[in-house]
C-alpha cells in the first residue's frame, strides 16, 4: 500500500513545528510522534517536491527506492538546513 502523498519526517520537534497548521482557535496545533523505516533509502542532492513516488533503484531494476533521505549541509546545493526523511509506504511509518 502507497501513501497518497509522502511522509515528510524530521528528526528534532522544532523542525516539523513549522509545518504544524494552526487549526484551534486556542492556537493549539497537532503533530505525530512516529518511528518510519528507510528501507533502501536514495539519497538525494535535489528537492523532490510534489514527488509522489521513490526515484528508481539501479540495484534492483524495475523497482524503487523505498524513501528519500535529503542530508543537511549536502542536498540543495549545501543549502539543506536540516536531515529530512520521506517514505512512501503507509506501512513505513507507525506511531510511537
Amino acid at each position: 500500500m502507497r501513501l497518497q502523498t509522502a511522509l515528510s519526517a524530521r528528526l528534532r520537534v522544532a523542525e516539523s513545528y513549522q509545518y504544524c497548521k494552526q487549526e484551534a482557535e486556542d492556537g493549539c496545533r497537532a503533530m505525530l510522534l512516529c518511528r518510519a523505516t528507510m528501507g533502501a533509502p536514495f539519497m538525494t542532492g535535489t528537492t523532490h517536491q510534489q514527488q509522489r513516488t521513490p526515484p528508481e533503484n539501479p540495484r534492483t531494476p524495475g523497482l524503487p527506492h523505498d524513501s528519500i533521505f535529503a542530508e543537511s549541509g549536502v542536498a540543495r546545493s549545501g543549502a539543506q538546513i536540516h536531515n529530512e526523511y520521506v517514505v512512501f509506504a503507509a506501512e513505513a511509518c507507525y506511531p510511537e
